[in-house]
């Protein structure tokens, strides 16, 4: 699975590409293993690697495969906040504190799980390793926040179950052909968002991202499924000077419109408690 963050290490990685999204737990808007990290003894990498990445590209991913035969995670050109909110499964806006290096320096890591690692199982890892690595710190908050809730639009929703060959995917990716289109994968671009077989909850968290603001799921739709979502931002759709604009920029739909008329789907807006993560302490981690 990859993570593409070309748009958003300019911008301190405000999007995804994240994995696996957030559930409802006791009415606040909190990863679901953030609870089990705190009940079992976090795993560890078998093998880990650092290094500084001085490249000034202004892209970087974090790409991994688990299994019950082995995994590996790599994360290329990615600043630490970013890692930290892979690690535990939040958004740029659930995240607070710590030195401004946390954005704008960033890093290569390879790291090798014992054994095989489920998605999950590697998050764990990553924040076992910021704590050991990076000798992070933090605490947890609930705080009242304005949110989306995502729910059916009145024309139904139009999403179907995924029939994506997975195993002809994986083929396709070992062949060393974009992964974009391996089960589980997304990509979000400037105006449009891919996905093979994701489920809601994988949606809900890029939403969360490209609206800054937390989306809860009430759709109660469960299958994995396929989507192509195409909208144009609210930015580029007001003409300059005031004058009509007749170019391809409103040729899609703003994102609530688009949500609606593409996919069956509704935002509705709403406030409530959302758990957010403060950094109390981190260190540069020595390279190797």
């Amino acid at each position: 699975m990859r993570i593409d963050a070309r748009e958003l290490l300019a911008v301190g990685l405000t999007v995804s590409a994240v994995v696996l999204g957030a559930l409802l737990l006791g009415g606040s808007l909190a990863p679901r293993w953030m609870a089990f990290a705190q009940q079992q003894p976090r795993p560890v990498f078998e093998v880990a690697s650092i290094k500084p990445n001085n490249t000034a590209a202004n892209n970087g991913e974090i790409h991994f495969t688990g299994g019950a035969s082995g995994g590996r995670l790599t994360a290329e050109n990615v600043p630490v906040r970013f890692l930290v909110q892979w690690a535990y499964h939040i958004r740029e806006f659930q995240l607070s504190g710590g030195p401004g290096w946390l954005a704008s320096e960033k890093f290569d890591i390879a790291a090798k799980p014992e054994g095989g690692a489920s998605a999950d199982r590697m998050r764990l890892m990553m924040q076992t390793l910021l704590e050991e690595r990076f000798k992070l710190r933090l605490h947890r908050e609930t705080k009242e926040h304005s949110l989306y809730t995502l729910v059916p639009a009145k024309s139904g929703i139009k999403l179907q179950p995924s029939t994506a060959d997975c195993e002809a995917l994986a083929r396709v990716e070992s062949a060393g052909q974009p992964s974009r289109r391996q089960c589980g994968a997304w990509f979000r671009g400037e105006n449009q968002f891919t996905g093979t077989k994701i489920s809601m909850s994988e949606f809900v968290e890029d939403l969360s991202n490209l609206l800054d603001r937390p989306v809860v799921d009430k759709t109660g739709f469960t299958a994995d499924f396929d989507v192509t979502l195409q909208w144009t931002p609210e930015e580029q759709r007001a003409a300059p000077d005031g004058l009509p604009d007749n170019s391809d920029a409103t040729a899609s739909p703003a994102i609530f419109t688009a949500l609606q008329e593409q996919l069956g789907l509704k935002l509705d807006f709403g406030k409530g408690p959302v758990e957010t993560i403060v950094i109390d302490h981190i260190e540069k981690p020595s390279e190797n």
